[in-house]
């Protein structure tokens, strides 16, 4: 099945004097570079951007939904009769509906476009949107930022007076080592960062791999559309359905 994602960019090398360069700038050491050509490669890969959107918008779009089914079976178990069986029977109908939004939903993001090139409205439009969004992102991150100094300014007077005296009366940690405690918990957290975000990405593969039956009928739909092209015949749906039954048979299965 081909890649829908672009090759990564080369790592940059160094010139005759050991400097990195990327673009105009020129760095002592390759990390700059290489961040810069991650992020520019992640940030334009339509790919990657789908991937990203259907991140952000799915716990919302697909996630809400599925918690339908599942609260009506769990308010009817608790309900008497017979406005219990009724929930919990709606429970059950509603699950198929809401597995084929998920079905129905992920290929609007996931699924490549088929447009091959930018209408010219669109070619018009993109570049403004995209400045918009990095002035706004740029101003958002400075507003957040003094957002959560000021939170964490704030937020220092209550935890000394109120919280901590607490902890350090119990004898779980002393005064003295409240300091070292902050370094090893931020310590932890940035070791552990490395390790949750692939097993995230493990996760997401294991629901947005394609199965088995999947990958079988698109490589019988190439195979069809490469032996009828050559002979001049069109292919239809109907014709691979076929082809995957003669091969359902001869692997003695049941065709899906």
């Amino acid at each position: 099945m081909p890649v829908p994602y672009r090759p990564p960019p080369p790592k940059p090398e160094p010139d005759a004097d050991g400097w990195y360069r990327d673009e105009d700038e020129l760095y002592r050491t390759p990390w700059i570079a290489v961040f810069k050509r991650q992020w520019d490669w992640l940030t334009q890969d339509p790919a990657t951007l789908r991937d990203h959107g259907w991140t952000v918008l799915n716990p919302v779009v697909g996630g809400v939904p599925a918690l339908l089914p599942v609260g009506l079976i769990a308010v009817g178990a608790g309900r008497p009769l017979p406005f219990g069986v009724v929930l919990v029977a709606a429970g059950f109908a509603v699950g198929p509906l809401v597995m084929h939004w998920q079905v129905r939903w992920t290929p609007v993001l996931l699924g490549p476009s088929e447009r091959t090139g930018r209408t010219r409205a669109w070619a018009w439009i993109a570049p403004r949107v995209m400045a918009v969004v990095r002035l706004a992102s740029v101003i958002g991150t400075a507003v957040g930022g003094l957002g959560l100094a000021a939170l964490h300014l704030v937020a220092i007077f209550p935890t000394s007076r109120l919280w901590w005296p607490e902890v350090t009366a119990l004898g779980v940690v002393p005064g003295p080592l409240s300091p070292l405690v902050g370094v090893v918990a931020t310590a932890a957290g940035l070791a552990l960062a490395p390790l949750a975000l692939p097993a995230y990405a493990r996760v997401s593969r294991l629901l947005l791999a394609p199965t088995k039956a999947a990958v079988l009928a698109r490589r019988v739909d190439r195979l069809t559309a490469g032996i009828f092209a050559k002979f001049g015949l069109p292919v239809s749906d109907d014709t691979n359905r076929r082809v995957l039954a003669v091969i359902a048979y001869l692997n003695n299965t049941q065709p899906s």
